[in-house]
């Protein structure tokens, strides 16, 4: 087989074309990010600002700045595939088809996944001089959006171009790695863009495929479990523990979390395998 026909072979299958739609995607995040930045900083400059002031000024807006961008280009590529698409609503029935209502299994996955986190964590108090509420809130929801914004374009993606079930596990290892990529080259500003995020979208791809294509799954997930370790011990990639209440006494780094996600997904396959058996 010439190069030229293997060419031909990868370029029709749909994982390779939802690779190249979801490159696109994290390059117009960078794009629009960008022009953000940018624009902020120009008016930043007509009042005479320092470089300083504007660099705290970005850090301190930073997840403001995301949310704004994820939720943009997540909503022109989810424009764009409707128009692909053969449904007279995609987005609609993305949101309506993905609706699962997380079983038990899911429930104590995210209950081991928390304990394991804070077991080896090991959560004491921050040094803030006073607590500041908008902070935490804002990192709570921002970290919903960073993720979830990625999963109902995974999903959008799934909906024109349907994954084989081998292609499914090269999809969460390659749209993963896409997203620890284009967020260690966007947000150059955050204190801990680390191989956490690859790992955590792995999960968040994952949960999205769970039974059946979903976005609650995921959703349940970080609700429940991501979004409030960030906002209340620092588990968060941006601010780090900049404006949280508690700290982690001993970070959690890639390797850590790296087994507990191996422990945790093992749990949860373990009880599905069980109740599976007993029925």
């Amino acid at each position: 087989m010439s190069i030229l026909e293997l060419f031909r072979k990868v370029y029709y299958t749909s994982l390779f074309k939802n690779v190249v739609y979801y490159c696109s995607y994290s390059l117009l995040i960078l794009i629009v990010h960008h022009i953000l930045i940018s624009t902020a900083a120009f008016f930043h400059f007509q009042l005479d600002h320092s470089l300083g002031t504007i660099e705290d000024w970005i850090f301190e807006k930073a997840w403001e700045i995301i949310i704004l961008t994820k939720l943009s280009c997540s909503w022109l590529i989810l424009k764009f595939i409707s128009i692909k698409s053969d449904s007279r609503n995609p987005v609609r029935e993305i949101f309506v088809k993905g609706f699962l209502i997380p079983e038990k299994e899911t429930v104590v996955f995210v209950i081991f996944f928390i304990l394991l986190i804070i077991g080896i964590g090991g959560p004491t108090k921050g040094h803030l001089v006073s607590l500041e509420f908008y902070k935490p809130l804002t990192s709570y929801w921002g970290l919903i959006i960073f993720y979830l914004c990625d999963v109902m374009v995974f999903n959008g993606l799934k909906s024109i171009h349907p994954f084989t079930r081998v292609e499914k596990w090269s999809a969460y290892v390659i749209f993963s790695s896409i997203l620890y990529a284009s967020s260690k080259g966007t947000f150059l500003y955050g204190l801990d863009i680390s191989f956490n995020i690859y790992l955590i979208g792995f999960i968040s791809f994952f949960l999205s495929d769970w039974k059946r294509s979903n976005w609650t799954l995921t959703a349940f997930f970080l609700i429940t479990c991501i979004a409030p370790l960030g906002a209340l011990l620092g588990f968060d990639p941006i601010w780090k523990a900049s404006f949280t209440p508690l700290v982690l006494s001993r970070p959690i780094g890639p390797l850590n979390l790296s087994l507990i996600v191996i422990v945790s997904l093992g749990y949860f396959f373990y009880k599905n395998q069980r109740r599976f058996n007993r029925l």
